[in-house]
């Protein structure tokens, strides 16, 4: 199961690599919730949830802020995100789902509502704290770099990537700038 995790996840991430020269840096809903076939199942990127994950897997692919979000899910200045648990219960699945997340450093895709129907991508992202108290997860959204990428593990390997070809995957040219700037930018257009 381990095997088949790892491969979605860079899967997911190279599908999203090829989506953004298409769409821009905002992707439509639509888009999101179709998805793509990995080993002729369909693999959704978003959910009616906030945290999603898809079917066959046990943890979490992609986490959201919707534009409406009652959630307060809020942006740090020093690049993290302060995303809220899902309810109030922090043994629900899902966030239970993160944790497993974070103790295992498995990559997450954040998905950030700009206006209704358009999300911006970013990932890797990875959980670095879980508040049970605050019903909060910190999640490193802006500083991901090759230590935090080199953080990430492959228990199992990947089949045919090594761990380095695998790791080396999870690199991204990193663009630095506020993730709310872009949801201004589409309500003015």
């Amino acid at each position: 199961m381990a095997d088949i995790d790892i491969k979605v996840r860079l899967a997911a991430f190279k599908w999203l690599e090829e989506q953004c020269p298409i769409y821009g840096e905002t992707l439509p809903r639509r888009v999101l919730e179709q998805g793509f076939i990995f080993q002729a199942q369909r693999i959704h990127l978003i959910g009616p949830q906030g945290i999603f994950i898809p079917k066959g897997l046990t943890i979490p692919l992609s986490i959201n802020t919707s534009p409406k979000s009652p959630y307060a899910d809020q942006e740090t200045p020093d690049g993290y995100l302060l995303y809220k648990y899902r309810g109030e219960d922090p043994l629900h699945r899902e966030n239970e789902g993160l944790r497993q997340a974070m103790c295992q450093r498995k990559p997450l895709i954040y998905l950030l509502g700009v206006t209704p129907g358009k999300y911006i991508a970013r990932w890797p992202v990875f959980i670095d704290e879980a508040d049970s108290v605050r019903l909060t997860f910190k999640i490193d959204i802006g500083k991901s770099d090759q230590n935090k990428i080199a953080e990430a593990s492959f228990p199992y390997g990947v089949g045919a990537l090594s761990g380095e070809d695998a790791k080396r995957q999870y690199l991204m040219v990193q663009t630095r700038y506020r993730l709310h700037q872009q949801r201004f930018r589409e309500n003015v257009l």
